[in-house]
């Protein structure tokens, strides 16, 4: 089995958002937008992953918080050492 079938079937949620080149700056409107969920959010949620990559980031999902959501990302996107 391919690494990428295993994390699309893997029995744990797994998802990825993109960082956007332009950081420390980023856009609360555009930036770090989901672009994969692996198959476990359909039998979580109800959602298929195609729904919860079409635009969707902190700000969509977490309306009340998302700026801590924006800064924790950019943090680690910043910091994470590799």
């Amino acid at each position: 089995m391919s690494l990428r079938a295993a994390i699309a079937r893997a029995p744990f949620m797994i998802f990825s958002k993109q960082a956007p080149k332009t950081l420390p700056r980023f856009d609360v409107d555009t930036d770090f937008a989901y672009f994969f969920f692996n198959d476990a959010m359909r039998e979580w949620s109800g959602l298929e992953p195609a729904v919860l990559t079409d635009g969707r980031n902190a700000k969509t999902d977490f309306p009340r918080d998302y700026e801590r959501y924006f800064d924790d990302d950019a943090d680690v996107c910043e910091n994470f050492a590799s």
